[in-house]
């Protein structure tokens, strides 16, 4: 293929990239109505924080297992690529309605959509400026010194950096399909070199202290969605 077709194809790729990407916000509002209530509570950059606001009563069910709400909140960090509608499609089939339900208080992280300006952004603004201003505000709000965080998949990645640097914030930890260890040459991670790279230097180093004890991390973590969050 020469050079003028290789142009003209990567061009074609790219108009339809963006012909995707403007679908996907437009199904993306649809999609909003279907969201339980929740309400903005921070916002900074692309980065949106919501509140989702319980309309009932924990069920008799749980009330016989917890007699009062939940006091620490659950903070969920998702993908920053993906979107988290799948979290709460549509009544009866939401994951956040159970969490409220269950008397859990949820706060979800969504971090809109990445573009070209985006580019330089690296794990310590993810990290350390992002999650740790919505860690501030969550707390803020719900009266606490600590939070549940709650992470998906490359946000339970960002989530386990996170708490493995703040442990004394972190009550409990939960990540779901979220890998862990970057340093396995057979994983599909694993980059000699490329911009994985970076992520698996960086993230091993941070990963590689995710041995907690009660008193110097998270009470408890699980990489499970059925672990009690308390």
């Amino acid at each position: 293929m020469s050079n003028d077709g290789a142009f003209d194809e990567l061009k074609a790729y790219g108009e339809k990239l963006g012909h995707l990407m403007h679908g996907l916000k437009e199904q993306d509002g649809l999609l909003e109505e279907q969201y339980s209530e929740r309400e903005l509570v921070f916002e900074k950059d692309k980065l949106k924080l919501y509140h989702y606001i319980s309309k009932e009563t924990p069920s008799e069910e749980t009330a016989s297992e917890k007699n009062t709400k939940v006091k620490t909140p659950v903070l969920i960090v998702y993908a920053l690529v993906n979107r988290p509608t799948i979290l709460d499609l549509q009544q009866g089939h939401s994951a956040i309605a159970k969490m409220l339900e269950s008397g859990l208080d949820v706060y979800l992280i969504d971090w809109g959509y990445p573009d070209e300006s985006d580019k330089h952004l690296d794990l310590n603004y993810y990290i350390n400026d992002q999650i740790d201003a919505c860690v501030d505000t969550v707390c803020d709000k719900a009266s606490t010194k600590q939070v549940n965080l709650l992470g998906v998949c490359q946000g339970g990645v960002l989530s386990l950096c996170y708490s493995s640097l703040y442990p004394e914030r972190i009550k409990n930890l939960v990540t779901l399909v979220t890998p862990v260890d970057f340093q396995k040459r057979d994983s599909l991670l694993y980059l000699e070199y490329g911009v994985t790279d970076r992520w698996t230097l960086v993230g091993s180093a941070a990963l590689q202290d995710v041995s907690y004890t009660s008193s110097q991390g998270p009470q408890q973590y699980s990489g499970f969605a059925t672990s009690k969050i308390g």
